[in-house]
């Protein structure tokens, strides 16, 4: 048995049995466990404050459950769905890409064709969803019930909008925009930012900056590999270079006794010369900072991301991990320095004084 999620108030819990034939069901139970609901094969499950539980089926049925009333509704061909913070929408998007914003408390229910995904932000307090038509468009919707609170954010009748991620305090997003020419330079080169507060709209074009090479991408935003710093003024990401799409497969190995690490391992994860490189880039001044490089392929920030920490794990100590708090209180300039092999290096990521260096 598994816990999955308890309701806002704590009045019900959903948890998930598995079983060996591959029945593996769903529950939903109040805390006196006096009503208990199971749904087959469900999971994806989540609760909208202590009045509903949805989950997802098989074959794309999103099953609905009113908490108060034991009333259960199926909805059919769902792709993706989502409850508001405030527990009051249901946001759902088909196959056939209509999007609907339906009211759970029987307000009224919105419709809109042609979007091809939604992109709730971190509150779940509104969402931004792309529509993929003739002509793209790029939308922000609050979920307040307001219809004349959406936005239309961008339009482009050449591209379409893809890769949205919002940043953590949901004040802006990223996305990128993929050109219909596929021979377009400017794909896998942009790079964009809306900043909700004053409907500012900065991008990036890799093509412009001479230090970026020819053959180098942007790699795609994800959650786990690109970041917008909280004070938003920010934004890090990575960068494939052109040896990175062109892995050499040696016809000898060389295995020396003396490495850091066996040759195997050193093949599989330290080939830093092939892996894609973090930089960063502050949108209102448009200055670009590579941060990662060979030499120093490893990267970690700062609680505030004003400080970026770049090393090369290879021959680390890791009882030396234990000094990087310190070095984070007490460094404030760039800092190189070795120990037993393990290079540290320090970028600072204020825009007053990005290059200042400090060796020790």
């Amino acid at each position: 048995m598994e816990m999955q999620a308890v309701s806002a108030k704590g009045n019900w819990v959903s948890y998930h049995l598995a079983y060996e034939s591959g029945m593996d069901t769903l529950f939903v139970r109040n805390k006196e466990a006096t009503k208990t609901y199971s749904f087959a094969k469900g999971y994806d499950g989540k609760f909208a404050k202590d009045a509903f539980f949805s989950c997802m089926l098989p074959d794309n049925v999103l099953s609905v459950l009113n908490l108060k009333t034991g009333v259960v509704r199926q909805l059919k061909e769902i792709t993706q769905y989502a409850f508001s913070a405030d527990g009051t929408t249901l946001v759902t998007l088909t196959e056939t890409q209509q999007l609907t914003m339906e009211r759970l408390d029987g307000i009224g229910t919105e419709t809109i064709a042609s979007v091809t995904r939604f992109y709730l932000n971190p509150t779940t307090t509104g969402m931004v969803y792309a529509i993929a038509k003739e002509k793209a468009s790029l939308h922000y919707c609050p979920f307040d019930g307001n219809r004349e609170h959406f936005q239309k954010l961008e339009s482009d009748g050449e591209a379409t909008f893809e890769n949205i991620v919002w940043q953590r305090k949901g004040q802006s997003f990223a996305f990128v925009k993929s050109y219909k020419d596929t021979l377009d330079i400017r794909n896998g080169k942009n790079l964009y930012v809306y900043r909700l507060a004053g409907n500012k709209l900065f991008g990036f074009d890799a093509n412009s900056v001479p230090s970026i090479a020819k053959g180098s991408r942007i790699e795609a935003p994800l959650w786990t590999r690109f970041m917008i710093s909280d004070d938003g003024q920010r934004v890090f990401f990575y960068l494939t270079e052109p040896s990175a799409t062109n892995p050499e497969k040696p016809l000898v190995q060389i295995w020396n006794g003396n490495d850091a690490w066996p040759y195997p391992q050193a093949q599989r994860t330290g080939r830093f010369d092939k892996a894609s490189k973090c930089a960063v880039w502050w949108p209102d001044s448009g200055r670009f900072l590579r941060i990662t490089s060979t030499e120093l392929p490893k990267m970690m920030l700062s609680g505030d991301q004003h400080y970026a920490v770049t090393y090369n794990p290879m021959g680390i100590n890791l009882s030396l991990l234990r000094i990087l708090p310190l070095i984070f209180i007490l460094q404030i300039c760039q800092v190189e320095k070795k120990l037993n092999s393990w290079r540290i290096n320090y970028v600072i990521l204020r825009k007053s004084r990005p290059h200042m260096a400090v060796s020790m």
